[in-house]
């Protein structure tokens, strides 16, 4: 009774395969769609309310400005990875961790974002698509660049928002990582199909054994995986533009970085992600800058280029790795304009505050004043003794190079005609009336404009919280106000990397011979580091001044720690 049943159903099967074929499709079809439609809610959920809206100090100290680049799970474990410590740790580990060796800024124990530093982001955004992530990655936002831990004499520390870090050697972090990601034991160096040193396995077994946690299958180890094979497919396609990472030693070593603390190479970097090329020839050096009332200046950056206070951000989000994927998503569009609203009316802390057991006298820096009036103003403005700035005759004003007599690099770079139209060109990408997107006469030059109307120079700016602007010029080339000024002789090599504050001298302390904190040999003959012009007055400096031009220079000095 049984077989013929069989054959039946059997038979049955036969007449209907192609019936049985079409709805296996449909239920296939249906389950992919609601998995897809599941996934849709989910990447909802996944990017969540952490960026949105934020007050502008958080969004400067802690928001996402689009630079996200590797899972918080890795961030967590970098020094932990194989053959990591000998990048992440360049001076051994007696010197302390990555974050000390680099210059970051350690936040307190209970900080929600610690153990990252201070600056480091944390969103559900993946990097350069934006797409929603459901775990949470790093990136570099503005809090990492423009914050500095002040030491003062006594040891205490004070962390100022809004300065430039003089300590942050970002280059050779971004260079510690890419060595780490592509080290191999491979006899011809990183290529496709490498025997990798770092795994997504080795990654897993450092995080169980740094935290004693377990990381689940999904999400997170699931989307390291897929991280990481796509990062080093990107890091391994760049290596036409940035050659084999440096790392160990030779990130401390000024000869193969000679970027160095303190400083960025901006354009090299535009000249990178956005033109595709490698900027081997870019020694335009520029210091991490100061970002005190934006709102006081029509034009920023060194060379006076930009006007648009909000694309001033964006383009600094754009150099240190942000996409226009990622800046398009509203939370990031509204972090990056909280940042710069933050910084239209931010204030340098008076240096009193901060040092008050070093407080200038009164009655100097009132006489510093006048000098200041008579050698200074004309060029960088006055406080309007009202908590505002009044301009001088040429404030606002590109001073040309032959006049100031600065180091020419940051302004004469090999691309510098072309660039405010590769910079135009990805910000007119952004929608009409979108944020960021820019307008042609926000770029000096005009972008697509006459190379004969190229006046390279370097801006006349307010020069408010003075003390904590160190190292100065436009290339971080003179450590100290008092060197600035002339009551010390500018130093020929010295060394760079975290000091203590000068409170005499106004700027970094103890330059004069290297440690293990202080690593970098600073040489002015360098192209790109030259640390003469800007003499005003026009005085010999050091030993050769007379004992009134000293006197008046002291007041000076003094007068300078009040702004």
């Amino acid at each position: 009774m049984n077989a013929p049943a069989a054959t039946g159903w059997r038979a049955w099967l036969r007449r209907n395969a192609a019936t049985i074929a079409r709805w296996k499709a449909i239920v296939f079809a249906a389950l992919v769609l609601a998995l897809a439609g599941a996934l849709m809610v989910a990447e909802r959920d996944w990017a969540g309310t952490r960026d949105l809206a934020p007050d502008p100090e958080t969004a400067f100290v802690q928001g996402s400005i689009g630079t996200e680049f590797i899972p918080l799970a890795v961030a967590r474990v970098l020094g932990d990875l194989p053959g990591a410590a000998e990048h992440f740790q360049p001076a051994g580990p007696a010197a302390g961790d990555w974050i000390e060796q680099f210059g970051f800024i350690r936040r307190a124990a209970d900080d929600p974002l610690a153990p990252l530093p201070l600056g480091l982001t944390l969103s559900n955004y993946r990097p350069a698509t934006g797409a929603p992530s459901p775990i949470p990655f790093v990136g570099v936002g503005c809090g990492a660049c423009h914050s500095v831990e002040v030491e003062a004499p006594d040891g205490n520390r004070t962390v100022v928002i809004g300065a430039g870090n003089p300590a942050l050697d970002l280059i050779a972090w971004g260079e510690a990582l890419r060595a780490t990601i592509l080290a191999t034991d491979d006899p011809e160096g990183p290529r496709p199909g490498a025997d990798w040193i770092v795994t997504a396995d080795a990654i897993f077994d450092a995080y169980e054994t740094a935290t004693g946690d377990s990381l689940p299958w999904f999400p997170d180890k699931l989307m390291i995986s897929l991280w990481l094979g796509g990062f080093r497919d990107v890091l391994l396609a760049d290596l036409g533009k940035y050659d084999e990472p440096f790392g160990g030693a030779a990130l401390r070593d000024a000869t193969m970085n000679p970027v160095g603390p303190a400083r960025t190479a901006p354009f090299r970097s535009l000249t990178r992600i956005v033109m595709d090329r490698p900027g081997t020839l870019d020694n335009a050096f520029s210091k991490i800058a100061t970002v005190y009332h934006q709102g006081w200046k029509e034009w920023s950056q060194f060379d006076g280029s930009v006007r648009n206070r909000i694309s001033r951000s964006a383009m600094a989000a754009l150099t240190a790795g942000a996409t226009q994927d990622n800046l398009m998503q509203p939370p990031i569009t509204a972090n990056v304009v909280a940042a710069a609203t933050f910084t239209y009316d931010l204030a340098a802390p008076p240096f009193a505050q901060v040092f008050p057991d070093h407080a200038p006298a009164a009655d100097a820096a009132a006489r510093g004043a006048a000098s200041y009036a008579t050698h200074c103003a004309y060029c960088h403005g006055t406080p309007d003794g009202a908590g505002g700035w009044t301009p001088g005759a040429t404030t606002g004003a590109v001073l040309p190079v032959a006049d100031v007599g600065t180091d020419p690099q940051r302004v004469e770079f090999r691309h510098a005609v072309r660039a405010p139209t590769w910079l135009y060109d990805v910000f007119a990408k952004f929608p009409e009336g979108h944020d960021l997107r820019l307008a042609e006469d926000d770029m000096r030059p005009r972008p697509r404009g006459d190379p004969a109307d190229f006046r390279p120079g370097y801006l006349n700016a307010p020069i408010d919280g003075a003390w904590v602007r160190a190292p100065y010029l436009h290339n971080g080339s003179v450590p100290t106000l008092a060197q600035l000024v002339g009551l010390e002789c500018r130093a020929q090599a010295h060394f760079r990397g975290k000091h203590a504050y000068d409170v005499a001298a106004v700027g970094l302390a103890d330059t004069g011979a290297p440690a293990a904190t202080r690593y970098f040999a600073y040489d002015p003959s360098v192209k790109g580091n030259g640390n003469g012009g800007h003499v005003y007055p026009d005085w010999p400096c050091g030993d050769g001044l007379s004992d009134a031009q000293r006197a008046e220079l002291e007041d000076l000095l003094a007068y300078l720690k009040t702004l």
